[in-house]
């Protein structure tokens, strides 16, 4: 059913794209400014692929609200259209024809929003009337469960579940019964599952909150909604998803939109690349510094958990005399002995942490993103903070909100009031967001607060 999904959405970019190219010809026979020929022609289909899959976010048609999708496309065109003609105004130094302007945004509004419509019509009848869905899992075994599963079975139109069976101390209905709450991430994986919902009774706050955590540490794309009546435990905006059979809540994923990721990898490795370049004197200076400081290699790696729990090794400047660890991984603190001279004072500006850039440029950190941590301390902080395996979803960075303000941690509570901060962020993602960090580690930079 995914592949079919995929061709559908595969079929919506290339609507989209010939909507676009239509757009063009039509240009053409209005004998407006922009020439129609093969080269316009690859431009409008690159436009139209760039503009569904980036600034859209179209990964699944049939998630999508054709009322949304219209009334984003009526702002992302205008201004889009808008800036695209200031700019060829520049360049050709010719004034700036409102009339022609509104003419041609008008053309590829309406030409790509009706195609827009017509395709999402489609697609939204496709799933109401099942020929397309979503594997689902329900959870929860009791009255509030049943009910929920009750309005919805044999539903039209459907809101696109096939039931695979249900996860609590017992069984629902018809549903098949494949185990109780600790079997929830195995059964995931057996059987591919594309959205799980949540009808658990009121007493159940410490379960579903458990619950919660668990599938936003998940490795995939999954759909996570609950009753309207389990809200009032949980923060963040709702999204209401129903007008047919029972109300349901999606909880918000806490992800950019693709565009911003594909820019936010871009930024990163132009600005490792042009650091790494401008600060290659003061490379040389450190590791010459680092060299003749004590014995031991000028920089070492260590073994951390990065996104989706996959290990990496970390690259620092050495600041520590060798064998530091010789008795068990310990964490550092303000005077730790362990630092060299030349250690404490790269550590407080934060020298040290250059050579992560390399583990930006391949991809393993981010610039901006929760601190990657070692198993060992993990596993401590999982006893205290059992949520936080929720922070493994996204690239550990080389700075955060949580490192500017507690900057290295020296035992488990820091570690986890720093958790607290970078949570925050992980549900809050935004480019304006990884700005303020970055601008705020500036700050802190310059004013030596690092330890």
């Amino acid at each position: 059913m995914r592949k079919k999904r995929l061709i559908g959405t595969l079929f919506y970019a290339l609507c989209c794209s010939l909507a676009f190219v239509l757009s063009g010809y039509t240009w053409m026979r209005y004998n407006l400014i922009i020439p129609f020929n093969l080269f316009t022609i690859f431009i409008l289909i690159v436009s139209g692929v760039t503009d569904t899959f980036l600034l859209e976010g179209s990964i699944d048609i049939y998630r999508l609200s054709r009322m949304k999708v219209l009334g984003n496309w009526l702002v992302r065109s205008f201004s889009v259209f808008f800036i695209g003609s200031i700019g060829y105004q520049l360049i050709t130094h010719t004034l700036f024809d409102f009339k022609s302007f509104m003419d041609q945004w008008l053309i590829l509004f309406s030409i790509v929003g009706l195609i827009k419509i017509i395709v999402l019509s489609y697609s939204s009848r496709q799933l109401k009337f099942r020929r397309v869905h979503y594997d689902t899992i329900l959870v929860g075994s009791g009255l509030k469960a049943n009910t929920v599963f009750e309005e919805l079975k044999n539903k039209l139109p459907s809101q696109g579940q096939n039931f695979i069976g249900s996860i609590g101390t017992g069984s629902i209905a018809e549903l098949k019964w494949l185990g109780n709450e600790e079997s929830l991430e195995p059964v995931l994986a057996e059987y591919n599952i594309d959205e799980v919902i949540l009808a658990l009774e009121q007493n159940q706050h410490d379960i579903l909150i458990h619950i919660l955590n668990r599938l936003r540490s998940v490795r995939r794309e999954l759909m996570i909604r609950i009753t309207p009546d389990s809200y009032d435990i949980l923060m963040g905006r709702i999204k209401m998803d129903a007008v047919y059979g029972a109300a349901l809540i999606e909880l918000p994923k806490g992800k950019m939109k693709l565009w911003q990721s594909v820019l936010k990898r871009i930024v990163d490795i132009v600005i490792a690349l042009v650091l790494l370049l401008i600060l290659s004197p003061l490379l040389i200076y450190i590791c010459i510094r680092t060299r003749i400081s004590s014995p031991g290699p000028i920089v070492y790696s260590q073994q951390r958990i990065g996104r989706y729990g996959k290990t990496f090794n970390i690259y620092k400047f050495r600041s520590m005399y060798t064998n530091a660890e010789s008795s068990g991984p310990q964490l550092s603190f303000e005077g730790d002995m362990r630092c060299t001279p030349w250690g404490f004072t790269m550590r407080k500006w934060r020298l040290d942490e250059i050579p992560q850039f390399i583990n930006v440029m391949r991809g393993e950190m981010s610039i901006v993103g929760p601190r990657p941590e070692r198993e060992y301390f993990i596993e401590q902080i999982k006893k205290v903070a059992p949520y936080y395996s929720r922070i493994l979803t996204v690239r550990p960075g080389i700075t955060s909100w949580g490192q500017v303000k507690y900057g290295y941690a020296s035992d488990i509570n820091q570690m986890v009031e720093r958790l607290k901060f970078d949570l925050i962020y992980v549900e809050n993602q935004s480019l304006s967001l990884d700005i303020k960090i970055i601008l705020y580690t500036i700050l802190v930079l310059f004013q030596g607060k690092g330890k």
